[in-house]
């Protein structure tokens, strides 16, 4: 039969056998050899476009789901694709998460904001000097590390940003 996919959705049936969600089984043996799983949503929709209940389901269903099958209870969130907005911060904490992770570089640090803590994706197209300048500064180039500064100054700033904007259109 089909394998127990831990992601149930039309996203999953629809991704390659290469690229596929893990199954509850495999997942069940990562744990067993040490790996913690963590939460990353019901369905991958990205979250900056959803509206508030779903976002309660995405988040509260994928821990109810982890506890059901792997009997671990989630503290840690992963945004698909690294979408949130600031309704999805806000649904992170209520939903009693400690912390998530986005997709920007960076390093974590003391005046990390808890709420979206970067995450550095490493995958078998990543160069040996990419890794390593990802290792030292958390950004795969000074560009990279650029545009996270100005996103993150635009997040903590809106104001800056509806200016940028008016002034490009």
């Amino acid at each position: 039969g089909m394998p127990k996919y831990a992601l149930k959705s039309d996203f999953a049936r629809g991704l390659p056998l290469a690229d596929r969600p893990l199954t509850w089984d495999e997942l069940s043996e990562m744990q067993s050899d040490g790996w913690d799983i963590q939460a990353h949503s019901c369905t991958h929709r990205a979250h900056d476009k959803l509206i508030d209940e779903q976002l309660v389901m995405e988040m509260e269903g994928s821990r109810h789901f982890i506890n059901k099958h792997l009997k671990q209870n989630s503290a840690f969130y992963a945004f698909p694709f690294g979408n949130y907005n600031k309704n999805v911060l806000d649904k992170l904490i209520k939903a009693n998460y400690l912390a998530g992770f986005s997709v920007h570089g960076g390093q974590v640090s003391s005046a990390s904001d808890l709420r979206r803590l970067p995450r550095n994706e490493i995958n078998t197209e990543c160069a040996l000097h990419v890794f390593a300048k990802l290792a030292r500064s958390g950004y795969r180039s000074d560009v990279d590390e650029y545009r996270s500064r100005l996103r993150n100054m635009l997040f903590h700033y809106p104001l800056i940003k509806d200016i940028i904007k008016k002034v490009v259109t």
